[in-house]
């Protein structure tokens, strides 16, 4: 598959969807330990949760920004 604009730009807004997804599973974690009934584990999955968000989200502003460096 080449390396066009657009298929960078669907890559984003899929790895978008993905950070989305998992910052919904992680709102529910946390809604779990505040409340109680998640304990110490729910804390610890939410944890690596948001970093496996934040690898997603640079990944993608890193293909963002090497689309805009071969196009511009």
């Amino acid at each position: 598959m080449s390396d066009t604009p657009r298929n960078t730009e669907t890559r984003a807004e899929q790895a978008l969807q993905r950070a989305s997804n998992l910052l919904a599973c992680i709102n529910e974690l946390t809604l779990d330990s505040a409340l109680g009934d998640g304990g110490v584990h729910s804390v610890w999955a939410a944890h690596h949760l948001g970093d496996m968000t934040k690898g997603v989200i640079d990944e993608a502003l890193d293909d963002i920004a090497k689309a805009r460096s071969v196009v511009g």
